[in-house]
Parts: structure tokens; sequence; C-alpha cells
């Protein structure tokens, strides 16, 4: 969907606000996806798959 959205949106931003809007938008939503990923998205740990453990 971003695929499809962020081209137009950029367009629009460029063409109204220029190039420098445009570049400023995007870093800010590139931070906020950062902030989201070091906040929002949980520990990655590692599996336990020992036979032992495994249920039946």
């Amino acid at each position: 969907m971003s695929g499809i959205i962020g081209p137009i949106v950029t367009g629009i931003v460029v063409q109204r606000a220029g190039y420098n809007s445009a570049f400023v938008l995007t870093a800010a939503i590139a931070a906020i996806g950062a902030l989201w990923w070091a906040i929002g998205v949980p520990k990655i740990e590692r599996v336990d798959l020992d036979e032992e453990h495994r249920a039946n």
C-alpha cells in the first residue's frame, strides 16, 4: 500500500512545497518508524526445539 500512496503524496508535497519539504517529510516518517521499531517491536528470542521439550 505504501508503494502506491508514497509516490503520490511525495509528488503532491513536491508540487506544493518543494523538494526540501519532501525530504523533511520522508525523514520524519523514517524517524517515527525507527522509534516504533525500537519501542514497539518485542525482543526476538531463540526458540528451543530440543527433542525433550517437544509436546507429543
